[in-house]
Parts: C-alpha cells; sequence; structure tokens
C-alpha cells in the first residue's frame, strides 16, 4: 500500500468512525444541525467536518451565516438547503423544534423559551469567549443562551432525509464501479481505497457499509472474480530469493 493510499484509507476509517458517532450521539451542536439541514446524511457531514479539519479556528471564526452557507457547498452533491441556519431559525420561530443551551445568568441548561426565538439568532459573543450562543438580534443585556444542543431525533423528524436518498446515493455508487470493474473485469486495477476516492471525487460519499454493498453488486454484475478479493493488491516485489 503506497502512502497516499494509506492516507486515504485512514481518511474514510476516520470520515466512518465520525458519521456513526453522529448517527448514535443523544444531542447535536449547532454545526453538526446544519450539516445535517444542508445534506440529511451523517456521511457527508462527516467527510465536510473531515475536510475542515486542519483549519478549524479559521472555519469557526467566521460569523455562523457564513458557516453555514459554506457547510452546504463543498461537494458537487445538491445540499438540501443552501441556508441551513435560516431553515433552523424558522422552524425554531415557527415552534417546530426545541433547542436548551446554558442561561447566561446561571450556566445551568435548560429549554430555550419557544417564544424567545423572535428575537433570537445564532452568533459567537466576546463576552463567553467567543462561543456561540443563541443571543438576541436587537436587544442589548437581555438574556441569551450558549452551547445550544438539538435533539437529533426531532432534527431527522423535521428535516427528514429526502425519500429514496441513500438508495440513490449508492444506485450511483454502484452504477460508477460498474463502469471501472467492466472495463477490465478480470483484472483488478485499483484498491478499494483508490475506488473510495474515485466516488468522493465524483460527490459520491457513502458509509463503509454502503461501499461494501455497492461494490459486491458492481463485482457481481460484471462477474468479476478478480475484483471480488478486494481490489488491486499491493504491489510486492517481483524478485527471486537467493539460493543458498
Amino acid at each position: 500500500m503506497t502512502p497516499g493510499e494509506k492516507a486515504e484509507q485512514d481518511r474514510q476509517r476516520a470520515s466512518d468512525q465520525l458519521a456513526e458517532k453522529l448517527s448514535r450521539d443523544v444531542a447535536w451542536g449547532l454545526y453538526p444541525t446544519l450539516l445535517w439541514i444542508a445534506h440529511r446524511d451523517t456521511s457527508t457531514g462527516a467527510g465536510i467536518v473531515l475536510m475542515y479539519e486542519n483549519a478549524p479556528d479559521f472555519l469557526f471564526a467566521q460569523p455562523v451565516d457564513i458557516v453555514s452557507t459554506w457547510l452546504s457547498e463543498p461537494f458537487d452533491v445538491p445540499p438540501a438547503t443552501s441556508s441551513p441556519h435560516v431553515d433552523l431559525l424558522t422552524a425554531l420561530e415557527r415552534r417546530d423544534l426545541t433547542a436548551t443551551g446554558l442561561r447566561d445568568d446561571t450556566s445551568v441548561r435548560e429549554e430555550i423559551p419557544r417564544i424567545a426565538w423572535r428575537d433570537l439568532t445564532f452568533a459567537r459573543r466576546a463576552d463567553v469567549q467567543q462561543r456561540i450562543c443563541a443571543t438576541p438580534e436587537r436587544s442589548a443585556g437581555a438574556t441569551f443562551w450558549a452551547d445550544v444542543e438539538f435533539d437529533p431525533v426531532a432534527i431527522r423528524r423535521v428535516f427528514p432525509q429526502a425519500e429514496g436518498a441513500t438508495i440513490g446515493a449508492e444506485t450511483r455508487a454502484t452504477k460508477r464501479l460498474s463502469e471501472i470493474i467492466a472495463a477490465s473485469p478480470s483484472k483488478a486495477t485499483h484498491t478499494k481505497a483508490e475506488l473510495r476516492s474515485v466516488l468522493n471525487e465524483a460527490g459520491i460519499l457513502n458509509s463503509g457499509a454502503s461501499f461494501n454493498r455497492s461494490f459486491a453488486a458492481a463485482t457481481t454484475a460484471s462477474n468479476a472474480t478478480a475484483w471480488k478479493r478486494g481490489g488491486r493488491p499491493p504491489k510486492t516485489s517481483t524478485l527471486k530469493p537467493l539460493t543458498q
């Protein structure tokens, strides 16, 4: 395995682990919530988080509305919305959702009153170490809440994954993999890590399990037994051992 292949394999493993964590978490902060609203998929969200992990200070220092727009743009896959923070604030104001936060005067986590969202927005506050808060947009000195969290179950209910979205992604992945495999059914030309890179570059992000299903379907359709062993094997030396 080349260093590049190992790096891609490590990145995919980290993405899968993060996607799994997001799917299990009982509370989401603001950015995981915005990622879901934009893409309706934890695998895509994990990929975007990893894309930005080397520059968090730059990314997260920006105003929330700018970050929100960026989070909906990194991949070629059309997002569900280009303004996830606006959609989230609208749902909160309509009382379709609730959120909790640490109240500024007590530091106790509580449900943010639904009526308060008519005057709240998300912004960083210098008086609480630049943490993102649900803060009044117009009323200086009014109550605000830090470290806002959302219930992932409620977020998925209000912003559901489009019907057939996962199936659609797997269908696109299977189609692209089938094209590659059918071009050389008797000889594997790519490792699995390389194939996942091809899909990522095409904007087709899949979890490990989803990729494996697409890979199995593609190899079966082409009767490509050489690929069923896991793709092109790592390069090995062809030098014969020295004889005594």
